[in-house]
């Protein structure tokens, strides 16, 4: 049976939504936070690594679907950087692309090894929801402490520093609160894309609301 569009993951097609995908969830990050956004986008993610996990090689094809979705997202979250090649001279512009780019895949990798493993262990439900979380939140950790590190543009980052959803990093930290949005997207995805409704949306709905609820009386504090 062939995926549908949006969760198509194989060929040139696959890896262009996925690219595009990626790249629209930067929008959660600052200076835009529209991070209803980014959770759509890590949910479409979470399907399309369902899907892959049913289909022939897992393995390859959901390093495929979470690599070009990271790649996506990495190169238009560091494009700033493009911006140390512009100011050394007009001769250093046409490898600015490629500098970016190269960036992106490195950094999409650690999130490419985590689809790949996501999708090799094909779980459903709940745990579907967990794996994911924890596939993608020990991605996260590696990126930000391996060979130094770059943890740029966590996940938990798309609430804004100071606002009521942000404040339960006082306690968590932002890789707490990162897993906390890789599970709301997974959530949402299982929502959407699979049969199971009810739990999921609860699973949606309820951390947001609590995050808004504990960040108002820590505020009000």
């Amino acid at each position: 049976m062939k995926a549908p569009l949006l969760l198509r993951t194989e060929g040139w097609t696959g890896r262009g939504i996925g690219l595009l995908l990626g790249a629209s969830a930067v929008l959660g990050q600052a200076p835009f936070h529209f991070w209803p956004i980014t959770l759509v986008s890590l949910a479409c993610l979470f399907g399309r690594l369902q899907w892959a996990a049913e289909a022939d090689r897992p393995g390859r094809r959901g390093f495929s679907a979470a690599m070009w979705w990271a790649v996506g997202y990495f190169a238009a979250g560091t494009f700033w950087v493009g911006s140390a090649f512009i100011e050394r001279g007009p001769e250093f512009i046409p490898i600015m692309p490629f500098m970016v780019a190269g960036l992106g895949l490195v950094l999409a990798f650690f999130w490419g090894l985590a689809g790949a493993f996501f999708a090799r262990a094909k779980l459903s439900g709940v745990l579907a929801v967990l794996g994911f979380t924890a596939a993608f939140t020990l991605a996260e950790l590696l990126r930000g402490h391996v060979f130094g590190g770059f943890p740029w543009n966590l996940p938990g980052y798309i609430f804004e520093a100071g606002s009521r959803p942000s404040q339960i990093a006082r306690w968590i930290g932002a890789y707490g609160l990162s897993a906390l949005v890789l599970m709301i997207a997974a959530a949402l995805g299982q929502a959407v894309f699979w049969r199971e409704k009810r739990w999921p949306l609860a699973l949606t709905v309820l951390p947001i609301l609590s995050l808004y609820g504990i960040g108002h009386v820590r505020l009000s504090g």
